[in-house]
């Protein structure tokens, strides 16, 4: 009987923790919101336990990081045209004399100049950062900049119209397309100081207009083509591609309004660094590039050994003189 009552006693005491445990968890269970779920950071904490244990720890995974890389010019390869593979029959040896000879006469002819255009920009990109010239043209779309000190000072930043006017606030509108820059700076001066007494003014160019101008004849890549108002010839034939070997490097026409205002020989600028033909363009210009004149080879002992365009040369030592002269070791 005792022992029964013992029994019954330990199971009451033992039921009494139970159900105490049960009473505490759900206090606890009441109190928190989450009901018995685990938060996030929970989770992971005992996901990494577990991984730890087992040695599956594993690095970061890095982003792959881009390599930017520049852009380079892309060099044109030009096989040799019809009158180089000429020349080169020509030169090869035929007797056992022209075989001794060939140790000093060059095989192989390249056409003079045309290096020039080897190389072609990837990008055709405006004309910008270099300061205009006093005889650049005003056209629509330039955007002059007006710095007026005086009493009050202002600044103004005007664009020209398609009608080629200027508007200034409190003074009215002034044309300036078709003047030079150097003579809109003076127009804009006088006007400004009539209207306003005692001011200075400084005038300056910050956006240039765009012209479109047509390439045709023996060019690389013929065509209308949109450049900024401050490209020149020579500029715009490298930027487009420039003259194929069958076109003439000494003959380059620009037409305006169907007349001939300017004819370019790129000899002039290779050979003597010499630029007054090579005009800036305007709106509608056309560049036409003629078929190749008269050539001549030239091999041997001289500076610059390759097959020559002529123009006026007509003696010996004028076709000398254009591959720089003979060498020291010249009979």
């Amino acid at each position: 009987m005792l022992t029964l009552r013992l029994q019954i006693f330990q199971w009451a005491k033992h039921s009494s923790k139970i159900i105490a445990l049960w009473v505490f968890s759900a206090c606890t269970m009441a109190n928190d919101p989450r009901l018995g779920v685990l938060w996030p950071e929970d989770v992971q904490r005992q996901q990494a336990v577990k991984a730890a244990g087992q040695g599956l720890d594993e690095p970061l995974s890095q982003p792959p990081v881009a390599i930017s890389e520049p852009k380079l010019t892309t060099v044109i390869a030009e096989a040799p045209s019809e009158l180089e593979k000429t020349v080169s029959e020509t030169l090869e040896p035929i007797t056992l004399e022209e075989q001794i000879q060939q140790q000093v006469v060059q095989s192989a002819l390249s056409q003079f100049g045309y290096d020039i255009f080897a190389v072609t920009p990837t990008t055709f990109a405006p004309v910008e950062g270099i300061p205009v010239p006093p005889d650049y043209i005003i056209g629509p779309g330039d955007t002059f900049v007006l710095q007026i000190y005086g009493p009050s000072d202002v600044e103004y930043r005007l664009v020209v119209t398609r009608e080629g006017r200027l508007l200034i606030p409190e003074i009215g509108d002034i044309q300036v397309a078709g003047l030079s820059f150097e003579e809109a700076k003076l127009t804009l001066q006088q006007t400004i100081s009539k209207m306003r007494i005692g001011v200075k003014t400084v005038i300056t160019l910050a956006d240039l207009h765009t012209i479109q101008i047509l390439m045709v004849g023996d060019v690389s890549r013929p065509g209308m083509y949109t450049v900024s108002g401050l490209s020149s010839l020579l500029n715009t034939l490298i930027t487009t591609g420039g003259i194929k070997r069958t076109g003439s490097l000494r003959d380059i026409q620009v037409r305006r309004h169907n007349q001939v205002i300017a004819r370019m020989d790129i000899y002039n600028v290779l050979l003597k660094g010499v630029d007054d033909d090579n005009i800036y363009l305007r709106q509608g210009d056309v560049i036409f590039v003629p078929p190749i004149g008269p050539t001549i080879s030239v091999a041997g002992e001289v500076h610059r050994p390759a097959i020559y365009e002529l123009k006026t040369e007509q003696t010996v030592a004028d076709i000398i003189a254009l591959t720089g002269g003979l060498l020291p070791t010249a009979d």
